[in-house]
């Protein structure tokens, strides 16, 4: 049987919010889904959260030319073995340096150390919703849709 999480991430991959942060932000998410399994993780190391089966493709943000994926994945092994520290990428369509982080990709994907995960939730987040959520938080996050 198939999975769906949501996760919430911010735009920067090393930040981590306060302890302070994280519990009011936990509190309202129980209010807003109280019969959702909710979970606030910190990692060690930055890490990759991809959107699973509902990957498609990578886009340059800058140009929106598709990625090869052999060129991501080599830049990713590059990224990979600095701990996802390094995240620099040149694209090869417009020769620019740009972030990992920010390919535009199909899902959502993204690097961070710290997530809050929704687990099957049936709808999607709303403006509104994601808004009192980025409040608490004090920063602005990506959703990432995820399938396994």
């Amino acid at each position: 049987m198939s999975t769906t999480i949501l996760h919430l991430i911010p735009f920067d991959p090393s930040h981590v919010p306060t302890n302070t942060k994280q519990q009011t932000t936990k509190a309202l998410l129980n209010i807003l889904f109280p019969s959702k399994e909710i979970e606030l993780v910190i990692t060690e190391e930055t890490i990759f959260i991809d959107s699973g089966q509902y990957f498609t493709n990578v886009h340059c943000h800058l140009c929106g030319d598709v990625v090869k994926i052999e060129i991501w994945q080599d830049a990713m092994d590059a990224a990979y073995n600095t701990r996802f520290r390094d995240l620099t990428f040149t694209t090869p369509c417009c020769s620019r340096e740009t972030s990992l982080n920010s390919l535009d990709y199909k899902m959502p994907s993204g690097f961070s150390r710290f997530m809050i995960i929704i687990r099957d939730l049936e709808t999607e987040l709303s403006i509104q919703n994601l808004q009192q959520i980025e409040k608490a938080m004090g920063c602005h996050l990506r959703e990432i849709w995820t399938r396994y």
